[in-house]
Order: C-alpha cells, then sequence, then structure tokens
C-alpha cells in the first residue's frame, strides 16, 4: 500500500503535480491525504479532479482532506495516516507554501518519507496551464530523497 501526502495552496499545482508523479515516477497511491491552507484551495473540487486523473490511470484510492489550522500536530496526523500498513510514502510539496512545508517536515519524523517530490517547471506558472501542455523539456519532477530528478 503506498501512502501519498500532498501539501496545497493552489488546486492547479497540486493536480499538475501529481499527474507528472504518475507519469514520470510511476507511483501509484492506494490512499492519499490533502492537506490545505485553510480559505486558499476549494478542496471538493481538487479532490474531484483527483479521482478523475487517477481514474484515466485506473487506480482507485481513497482521499482524506484535512485544513492545516484545524490540525493541532501535523506530523501526528502525517504519521497516523502512513504508518497504516504503508509500503512507501511519498510528500509532495509542489503546490505548498514554504510555511506548510516547514511544519510537516518539522512536526514528522526524518524517516517517515521514502520520497519528497517537488514539481519544477522552467520559466511556466504550473497554476495557469495543464499538465500534458507543457514541453517536456521544461519539466524537472524532482525527488528530493533520492539523486535522481526526471
Amino acid at each position: 500500500m503506498n501512502s501519498y501526502v500532498t501539501l496545497l495552496s493552489d488546486n492547479r499545482t497540486a493536480l499538475n503535480s501529481l499527474w507528472a508523479i504518475l507519469k514520470y515516477k510511476r507511483f501509484e497511491p492506494d490512499k492519499i491525504l490533502l492537506i490545505s491552507s485553510d480559505g486558499e484551495t476549494t478542496v471538493d473540487e481538487l479532490v474531484k479532479d483527483f479521482k478523475e486523473l487517477l481514474k484515466n490511470y485506473e487506480i482507485d484510492c481513497s482521499i482524506e482532506s484535512k485544513s492545516i489550522e484545524e490540525i493541532h500536530n501535523v506530523g501526528e496526523i502525517v504519521s497516523d495516516f502512513v504508518t497504516d500498513g504503508s509500503e512507501k510514502v511519498a510528500l509532495d510539496i509542489s503546490a505548498a507554501s514554504k510555511y506548510m512545508t516547514a511544519k510537516v517536515i518539522i512536526d514528522s519524523r526524518p524517516d517517515l518519507f521514502d520520497h519528497v517530490f517537488y514539481l519544477d517547471v522552467e520559466g511556466i506558472d504550473l497554476k495557469e496551464r495543464p499538465f500534458p501542455t507543457i514541453e517536456k523539456s521544461k519539466v524537472k519532477l524532482k525527488d528530493l530523497r533520492s539523486d535522481g530528478e526526471r
């Protein structure tokens, strides 16, 4: 069972990042936890978009969501979510603010994540364009827990 935790303050960036991870890293989540900045994103809309994207890859997984403002200890929530039989755990920080990223990293165990993904696209705001329309040469999907990048 693979767990995917994404931090988000922007829906399009989060969707593009998951799309790149599915395409280039072949990381297929069995369950997803969305941690959002309160008021900065429409989580219900993103859940719908995630499910549609996952359906295209024939992936069926559960999706949970939490607002960072309603969580006292982010690390505890993430740990509880991923330690329930997870083989591989990925954290996606592509759509996160620095505050959210720091909060999760500081509150979590250092060995919790097998992958820490960051989607970087040269000269393009990920909020503006869907992933398939972005030139492949401009895409850099980085796994900060390993040396490789796409």
